[in-house]
């Protein structure tokens, strides 16, 4: 009989000999005819709208296929220029206004990618820079300028399904939970204690960037090979981004490496699977370790609490907690 017991001994994982020889399959090992690489002109202001883009020189430059910008994806009829998990508040490519340092204006598709990077140099954009908010306690406060002009719910989780669309303003969600007099923990407290903790967004930093490659089969089905810890959910969001019927849409997850949560829902997907349907070529596209920053953050935070202090005990807490996305 085959030995089963594997309790208390040393066992190999399968793909370690792959791994540590290199010889593992990652999205950005995958070579393929044809592949065109993708670059992407980000902004460098917080809060601008843009006036107009000028992209003729690049469109014109030798080894570029494409030059894609949000008002391009905004005219195409059967696309949803905006996705996202919770809300659709993140668009393809910047649409009349950038919302962020790094939000993506302009993608360009190459036969190489240091082509497609020099081809971002000649691309003009005339901005016209808006009110910015920093903080998430001003950003909060009635009147502060609006990072979203309004609400746009994705329908996707059952706890968000509440929130109406249209609405105006920067707290996306508001979660109370009351428990006892805590009023009255206050009242009869000895000592009462105040105080602010912040914790600042930070990066996930898996090892692999995100990467996505995507390529059309003989039966014009979009495959998709990407980085992603969700790919599920990346199948429906490009079936309802593209508006195409998830039967014509294949997505494949080889070897990961690393996500811890910075991998989960869509991030390059949409884009590039626009680009591979644009050029009718295979197209991938590999985050810098500059713009994995730009693109996903662990939230940051700022927490008030008031503590509340009887013989010793803690009686009661008032906490506010902000969320930074």
């Amino acid at each position: 009989m085959p030995k089963t017991n594997i309790v208390g001994q040393s066992v190999n994982r399968k793909d370690a000999t792959r791994k540590v020889t290199g010889r593992i399959l990652h999205v950005g090992n995958i070579e393929m005819p044809g592949l065109l690489h993708v670059a992407v002109l980000r902004s460098p202001y917080p809060h601008a709208r843009i006036i107009g883009i000028e992209k003729s020189r690049a469109e014109a430059m030798e080894g570029v296929a494409l030059v894609l910008t949000g008002a391009d994806i905004a005219a195409m009829p059967d696309v949803d220029p905006y996705f996202g998990p919770a809300f659709k508040d993140q668009p393809i490519l910047a649409i009349d206004r950038v919302l962020h340092v790094g939000d993506p204006i302009v993608a360009v598709v190459a036969v190489d990618r240091r082509r497609a990077e020099d081809a971002l140099e000649l691309i003009e954009v005339d901005y016209e820079p808006l009110p910015v908010v920093l903080d998430v306690l001003e950003a909060a406060k009635s009147g502060s300028p609006l990072v979203h002009e309004e609400f746009k719910p994705a329908g996707v989780f059952a706890d968000l399904v509440h929130i109406e669309a249209g609405e105006k303003s920067n707290v996306c969600y508001h979660f109370k939970l009351r428990t006892g007099n805590v009023e009255e923990a206050f009242q009869e407290a000895d000592r009462i204690f105040e105080d602010t903790f912040t914790s600042p967004p930070a990066q996930h930093m898996p090892m692999e960037p995100h990467v996505t490659l995507v390529y059309l089969d003989e039966d014009e089905r979009v495959n998709v090979w990407t980085a992603t810890q969700s790919p599920s959910f990346v199948r429906t969001q490009l079936s309802t981004t593209l508006g195409l019927p998830m039967n014509r849409i294949r997505v494949r997850v080889p070897s990961l490496g690393g996500g811890y949560g910075a991998k989960l829902y869509g991030k390059l997907e949409p884009l590039v699977a626009l680009l591979a349907l644009e050029t009718r070529r295979p197209v991938r596209y590999a985050l810098s370790r500059e713009e994995e920053f730009q693109t996903i953050t662990k939230h940051g935070a700022v927490a008030k609490l008031k503590t509340a202090v009887k013989d010793g005990a803690i009686t009661g807490r008032r906490c506010e907690v902000f969320l930074i996305p």
